[in-house]
């Protein structure tokens, strides 16, 4: 790990994805990756998996070679892709074997519950002890051992990471299409939302965007000289502590640290979330317009859901967000929002701001694509479906509240 990678540990942080009773999905992810594991995040479409494991990835200085899995997919696909040039067929690189091939690499199979049994008996190898017998093509087209690429070719193959995404059987064929033999070699970890304000930070660091984001009381250390991840909280004293075993870290400052909070604590600590907020707002007047935009739509699909507890759903911004959108009725029917709204509202914004060159063209541009995505279900994960409302319109009315689009008298003055 380079001195200036040691270096952002410093103003980086995790959050928490999911209630407290949960895993934390991020730390457990940082951990698994650090220890080199075969790492399977199952979850909703949109919730950030992958971000996730590229997000991680770039903590630790490591280079994502992802494919999407399809049913009709072949061997080849993996071991070796043939190509033609002046009428020979030679095998090139895949993602698979550019990740084998490089030092500090991850492999990311998306959509892995659409991959074939031959896919995944294929794989299997590579997910054990056994992995160097795993087989590859050369260019020529034969078949090779990863221990003989290791050794004549200098694959630094020992270092590799392998990591799948995968939606829950509802949404997909699910983990029970995965073959005993591939399953029990990459258990999975179950991956929640993001909620707004931190997956905010996912979707900046994704477009090259660094944000500080600083938070106090928990984190995460790594000790190079035990190879050790420590996962950390201030004890009573106000000292650093090992949470695992209750170890008292008293030189935290020499070590390359990154921080994250915790949703159930942070979002009770109204200086956290200004620092948070401002940090945000300084971006641009459009990216906490639409996070207000994205956490009104969350409280109006999770009406039903909300509590006075601390396992409250989406409290990012106040609970006054909710009750003015509160739809009247169950004539309701919204899309739910997730961190794939965000980073791509944020990066349609960017490209509509260097093609318009005007901030307020830009914010209508980005607010009536994304409209249109949600309204036709293009980013949904999730939605609350009945009749006699007119989405468009009801959408429409939240984004025209946070001065995302026209007021309605305006509208033929769009873009």
């Amino acid at each position: 790990m380079t001195q200036e990678k040691n270096s952002q540990f410093n103003r980086l942080y995790i959050a928490n994805q999911g209630k407290t009773s949960y895993m934390d999905e991020i730390r457990w992810l940082a951990s698994a990756m650090r220890r080199k594991k075969n790492i399977a995040l199952q979850g909703e479409p949109g919730n950030g998996k992958s971000s996730a494991i590229r997000f991680v990835a770039d903590i630790f200085d490591r280079t994502v070679f992802a494919r999407t899995c399809h049913i009709h997919e072949q061997e080849f696909d993996y071991q070796g892709r043939p190509a033609f040039s002046n009428g020979t067929t030679f095998y090139s690189d895949t993602e698979l074997t550019s990740a084998l091939r490089n030092k500090s690499a991850i492999f990311l199979n998306e959509e892995s519950s659409e991959m074939p049994p031959h896919s995944q008996k294929s794989l299997s190898m590579l997910l054990t002890g056994d992995f160097l017998d795993f087989t590859v093509l050369d260019k020529q087209g034969n078949k090779v051992t990863l221990r003989e690429m290791k050794d004549k070719h200098g694959w630094d193959v020992e270092d590799f990471v392998y990591a799948e995404t995968f939606n829950p059987k509802r949404t997909t064929s699910g983990r029970d299409n995965f073959e005993f033999s591939h399953k029990s070699r990459c258990s999975p970890s179950i991956f929640n939302d993001i909620d707004s304000f931190l997956g905010a930070y996912v979707a900046f660091k994704t477009m090259g965007i660094d944000i500080d984001l600083p938070l106090e009381e928990r984190g995460i250390i790594y000790e190079p000289k035990r190879d050790l991840l420590m996962y950390l909280e201030k004890n009573d004293s106000g000292n650093w502590m090992n949470i695992a075993n209750k170890e008292v870290i008293r030189e935290v400052g020499k070590l390359a640290t990154y921080q994250y909070f915790n949703r159930e604590n942070v979002k009770h600590d109204s200086d956290a979330w200004k620092k948070v907020k401002e940090q945000i707002e300084g971006q641009g007047d459009f990216y906490l317009s639409y996070l207000k935009f994205l956490t009104a739509l969350r409280g109006v699909v999770n009406i039903k859901n909300i509590t006075s507890g601390p396992d409250s759903l989406y409290q990012t911004i106040s609970s006054e967000v909710r009750s003015e959108h509160t739809p009247e009725g169950n004539g309701i029917s919204l899309v739910y929002p997730d961190q794939r709204t965000i980073e791509v509202g944020f990066q349609t914004y960017k490209d509509n701001l260097e093609l318009f060159g005007d901030s307020e063209r830009a914010t209508h541009a980005t607010t009536y694509e994304i409209l249109d995505k949600l309204l036709h279900g293009a980013l949904a994960d999730k939605m609350i479906s009945s009749t006699g409302t007119n989405q468009w319109s009801h959408l429409a009315a939240i984004a025209t509240s946070y001065d995302l689009i026209p007021k309605p008298k305006d509208a033929t003055q769009g873009v």
